[in-house]
């Protein structure tokens, strides 16, 4: 398991000394970095319309239950 180890080792290492590959990493980090932002800025949006719409479920039940009030006070 050692052996093993120590040659993934050697032949990372021989690989991040490629320019091309080194390129290539830096910018999916790049690409990485701005999908999680874009991800993280959908996923606000998302939490505040959720609220924003639990808010709007409470009023109507609130106003719901007033009309009700309101139709037996009638009777």
């Amino acid at each position: 398991m050692g052996l093993n180890l120590g040659m993934k080792k050697k032949k990372i290492n021989k690989l991040l000394k490629n320019k091309e590959i080194t390129k290539l990493v830096k910018e999916f980090k790049k690409e990485i970095k701005r999908y999680n932002k874009v991800t993280n800025e959908s996923t606000k949006k998302f939490h505040k319309i959720l609220e924003e719409s639990q808010k709007n479920r409470k009023k109507f039940f609130k106003q719901l239950k007033q009309l009700k009030q309101l139709k037996q006070f009638k009777r």
